[in-house]
């Protein structure tokens, strides 16, 4: 992190300011961290400030409240998601391909920043969402339910209900990384969840799942 850098001027001394989107940048992905070990009930506001190596003021020089800290990082975190869900999605493709381009491209944001389904089960689990309405995050559920109602009506899929169906894709996405910790334990052998092959494999069998699940026969 650099968080001072000089400015300077013609004809006028430097002057050193505090570079803010390094610092905050920092801070969010320190808190990241700290609220998907702990919830933002638990975590602690001087643990997050230790991560970045700052003092506990800084944190609230930026972020008056850790309430304030936890839905911006909440809304960070659900923003990545879906712009990585943007990116994959392409113009003109079927029901079917833009459905695994939705599954593949959420699963590699989960690859790339494990801690974001724990983050969003906490935030479920202690405070039963609230704060995802204050921050008036785009939902992952809606986005994935007008696909699902696409692909029904073209004939790709089967007459499931979009909405639960919707539901229970993203639980089965996001559960892996959820429960990693409990998973290694009662794997039938010594795994680490989180490393590459053992998250490309749950990748893959999540994409099967999902296609063979929904497809009409």
């Amino acid at each position: 992190m650099k968080p001072v850098r000089t400015l300077g001027t013609s004809g006028k001394q430097p002057i050193h300011v505090r570079d803010r989107e390094a610092t905050t940048a920092a801070i969010l992905a320190a808190a990241e961290v700290e609220f998907a070990q702990h919830g933002l009930q638990f975590a602690r506001t001087e643990d997050i400030a230790k991560r970045v190596g700052v003092a506990k003021g800084m944190i609230h020089h930026y972020f008056k409240t850790k309430e304030q800290l936890f839905e911006a990082v909440l809304g960070a975190a659900n923003r990545f998601c879906v712009d990585a869900i943007d990116a994959a999605i392409k113009p003109g493709a079927s029901p079917r391909e833009t459905l695994l381009s939705f599954v593949e491209s959420l699963m590699q944001a989960f690859q790339e920043r494990p801690t974001i389904p724990s983050l969003f089960l906490l935030e479920s689990i202690q405070n039963q969402g609230i704060h995802y309405s204050k921050i008036k995050a785009t939902s992952l559920y809606t986005k994935l339910e007008p696909i699902l109602v696409r692909g029904i009506a073209e004939g790709y899929f089967r007459n499931l209900d979009p909405w639960y169906v919707a539901v229970n894709i993203i639980g089965l996405c996001a559960f892996y990384y959820a429960a990693a910790h409990n998973i290694a334990h009662m794997a039938h052998h010594a795994t680490d969840a989180f490393d590459t092959l053992s998250q490309q494999r749950n990748a893959q069998e999540v994409l099967a799942l999902v296609d063979r699940g929904t497809e009409k026969r």
